[in-house]
């Protein structure tokens, strides 16, 4: 685990409501306050990538580097902030 700072986001709406997101919960709460987390991380690797992954979060990408040289080719942020951009939320 590594700290890392977090906005976080507020569970779904437990009431569903009829419509195109139906049987789904809508997220739509999210916080401007910023917050250090502790979250998992997996570090697959071989010879020539590097990966770190973050599953707590959806197992997305967190950093990639290209270990031949040494190079980031996916850029981490220093910090996460989650976002209603589908209308399921994060």
């Amino acid at each position: 685990m590594r700290p890392i700072n977090a906005f976080p986001y507020s569970d779904p709406d437990p009431i569903t409501e009829p419509g195109i997101t139906y049987p789904y919960f809508r997220s739509d709460g999210h916080s401007n306050r910023l917050l250090l987390a502790d979250l998992k991380m997996i570090e697959p690797e071989n010879g020539y990538k590097r990966l770190v992954v973050k599953p707590e979060i959806g197992g997305k990408i967190w950093e990639a580097y290209e270990k031949s040289k040494d190079y980031p080719f996916v850029f981490m942020t220093k910090a996460f902030k989650f976002r209603d951009i589908a209308l399921r939320g994060p």
